[in-house]
């Protein structure tokens, strides 16, 4: 269990802060990885949640975009949090995202996290032949959009879905946006759980090989 200062807190848009703390020493973790956090007060010392990384290994400091849901204390908790404040960093750093070849990238929402962390390691010749995929129910929802313009470029691809159904992203989206080659490479998917099983059934019907979908 390791302590780590806050250094610096921004909010991203209504609903999602970033949240820059010291990065212990030793500390070692890969783009697209998450750890579980907790506070050092009575309410919130057993009470860990996972949040990911949009900070890269290089980094000084180690950074998280926090999305305060209604339905989960502790994230709301967070949001509270000012410069100077103190969390925990509990046990060692997870996650099955981690790049491993050239691909799509799709994202829903603030599902972009463990996205954006592996994006930011890479260089934009990196990225040439990888796309990135992003839906949102509204404009303030997408973060990160200009870095992602900058290492992207027409490889963006943006969807708003207005909350509506008949909006998110869907068969004849991909077929719209995706071309024959790239069911050759990798997909990495990421957002609410019910998105990434969709797209994960989408794409495999599409000619996607699952075993390359990280999501």
């Amino acid at each position: 269990m390791q302590k780590a200062k806050i250094l610096e807190t921004e909010n991203l848009n209504n609903e999602v802060k970033r949240i820059r703390v010291e990065k212990p020493k030793g500390f070692i973790y890969h783009p697209g990885q998450s750890i579980e956090i907790s506070h050092d007060s009575p309410d919130w010392q057993e009470k860990k949640r996972p949040f990911s990384f949009i900070s890269i290994p290089s980094n000084d400091y180690l950074e998280f975009a926090i999305k305060a849901h209604t339905d989960i204390g502790f994230s709301k908790f967070v949001h509270s949090l000012k410069e100077g404040n103190k969390i925990i960093l509990i046990d060692e750093p997870f996650g099955k995202y981690k790049f491993i070849g050239e691909g799509t990238f799709i994202a829903g929402g603030v599902g972009i996290t463990p996205l954006i962390s592996i994006v930011r390691s890479l260089s934009k010749k990196e990225l040439k032949n990888c796309k990135f995929i992003y839906s949102a129910s509204s404009k303030n929802e997408f973060l990160f959009l200009k870095e992602l313009k900058e290492k992207f470029g027409k490889n963006l691809i943006t969807n708003i879905t207005n909350k509506k159904p008949e909006k998110r992203i869907d068969k004849k989206f991909l077929e719209k946006n995706l071309e024959k080659d790239d069911f050759s490479k990798m997909f990495y998917v990421c957002g609410p759980a019910i998105f990434r099983k969709q797209v994960r059934s989408m794409l495999e019907e599409l000619g996607a090989d699952k075993d390359k979908i990280q999501g």
